[in-house]
């Protein structure tokens, strides 16, 4: 894992999709949804 993926992975409140790619996002900065497809 590179240097920033691992301060990512180390961020409370943060979750980390590794080999998942996004397919839609809707809403608006601040509410906003994302549906994510794992590969």
């Amino acid at each position: 894992m590179g240097p920033v993926m691992l301060q990512a992975s180390r961020t409370p409140g943060l979750n980390l999709y590794t080999y998942s790619e996004v397919e839609d996002v809707q809403g608006f900065v601040g509410n906003f949804t994302v549906k994510v497809r794992k590969r």
